[in-house]
């Protein structure tokens, strides 16, 4: 019997033989498709109606009673830390002097008296913890300070040479790092020149002030050099306490010497500030310094001479 004979729709072609590929299915796959904007319009209202859904009651309350159960809570600063919303809301002018006030007036009496009113940052009664706290806030800066100063004298407790002194503070991270700016540094000496000091107990933070002073020798920022370097002490007020060791700013090491002279050219007003420093860190003696010394004297470079004699007067 004979095969029955199948046929196949199509083209037929000869075996080993691919078929052309159809030019319109290709263009229309390699075609673009067109996105509405209005899906990913209403994405972004579901996502900002589900971010306003997810806030807590407490965020949720109006700015006037959360300040008034701000201050119901002994002015407990952990709020303003707890979220960017409540931080937003307690952001007001008054209550923050307010604050302010309250945190530096409690110093003064914890320094004289040795009691402190209730004051809580979290789980915390300690008045340095809270100064500590509210100088790292973002609003605390030094043209604040200054107009609280002016708008309000009494605000201080203490004021030494026309300016506020606060008295043995905990200098924040926030003003031991660049960028550099003219309030930072202004900020940075009226605290040190209230007896400020870097907390050496905690090394990550005077790690970062050492690393900030050897960038701004490197920078030649004159400015920067000044404010982390220490400086003179206003005059004490009978009954404080005495500053730790520590006060005074960053005290400058071999290295920081070494880099001024070998590695940013010897910038004069930067190399007199560290050899001012009766710093143990430093040795006038370094023999890095003293042979870029003896070089520079033999090509003729006058920095060598300056710097030589700079040394042998620190020595005495």
């Amino acid at each position: 019997m004979d095969p029955t004979s199948v046929k196949i729709r199509g083209k037929r072609y000869a075996h080993g033989q691919k078929p052309a590929q159809d030019l319109r299915k290709t263009r229309s796959k390699l075609k673009p498709k067109r996105i509405s904007a209005t899906p990913l319009v209403l994405n972004v209202e579901k996502s900002q109606a589900a971010e306003r859904h997810r806030q807590s009651l407490l965020e949720a309350l109006p700015p006037e009673l959360l300040q008034y159960i701000f201050r119901l809570s002994a002015n407990n600063l952990a709020l303003l830390a707890a979220s960017l919303p409540l931080s937003k809301k307690l952001s007001n002018d008054g209550l923050q002097s307010t604050v302010f006030i309250d945190v530096f007036s409690r110093r003064m009496q914890q320094a004289v008296t040795g009691n402190v009113s209730s004051f809580h940052l979290g789980s915390s009664t300690d008045v340095s913890d809270l100064q500590a706290a509210l100088l790292n806030l973002k609003w605390l800066t030094y043209p604040w300070i200054m107009a609280l100063l002016k708008r309000n004298p009494q605000a201080f407790v203490c004021m030494k040479e026309g300016e506020p002194y606060l008295d043995t503070v905990r200098i924040p991270v926030k003003l031991l790092q660049p960028p550099w700016t003219d309030d930072k540094c202004r900020f940075l000496g009226l605290l040190f020149r209230s007896d400020a000091y870097i907390d050496k107990t905690d090394s990550t933070d005077y790690e970062i002030a050492c690393n900030s002073l050897t960038h701004a020798i490197l920078d030649s920022d004159v400015s920067a050099v000044r404010s982390l370097l220490p400086v003179p002490r206003l005059a004490r007020i009978d009954g404080l306490q005495k500053a730790p060791a520590a006060a005074g700013g960053v005290q400058p090491t071999s290295e920081h010497l070494q880099t001024a002279v070998l590695r940013a050219g010897c910038h004069h007003e930067i190399v007199e500030c560290l050899l001012r420093v009766e710093s143990s860190d430093m040795d006038r003696r370094d023999k890095a310094v003293w042979g870029w010394v003896h070089q520079r004297k033999g090509l003729g470079d006058e920095k060598g001479v300056w710097l030589e004699s700079l040394l042998k007067v620190r020595e005495q």
